[in-house]
């Protein structure tokens, strides 16, 4: 498949997936009052990506900028990976927390755990690109 082709679908599907949590939002009855259960996903996503890179490094995969015309299920870029999936979840929780709020006007809190995921998984490709650039210009 050609790069654009690659870009293409990946557009198309979280656009798809946007537009089907907007119209038909998910209603969770589940109230956490824990408001810990958004931080710990966060927390181990952004410990967990930078050493893993570090260890992983020294392996076949490779740790360069994410593009977004890299397949996603091509694993020997595991950034371009991850930046699909903090795309998808950022797209898919900001709709379900729209939708769900234009709809039901109540905070969806399983939209809210994808925004967290999302900007977690942002944050944790910064800091492996920002090591991976430090350990080269030694």
């Amino acid at each position: 498949m050609t790069p654009k082709l690659i870009a293409s679908f990946k557009t198309a599907f979280i656009v798809f997936t946007g537009i089907t949590y907007l119209i038909t939002p998910i209603f969770n009855e589940i109230k956490i009052e824990n408001y810990k259960l958004y931080i710990l996903p966060a927390l181990i996503i952004l410990v967990f990506l930078p050493f893993s890179a570090e260890f992983l490094h020294k392996k076949v995969y490779d740790f360069k900028k994410p593009d977004w015309k890299d397949s996603p299920f091509n694993m020997y870029y595991p950034l371009s990976v991850m930046q699909f999936y903090a795309w998808l979840f950022l797209i898919s929780g900001s709709c379900l927390i729209i939708g769900n709020y234009l709809r039901f006007k109540d905070l969806n809190n399983i939209g809210l755990l994808f925004v967290f995921l999302s900007i977690s998984l942002f944050v944790a490709i910064y800091f492996v690109l920002k090591f991976n650039k430090e350990k080269k210009t030694k």
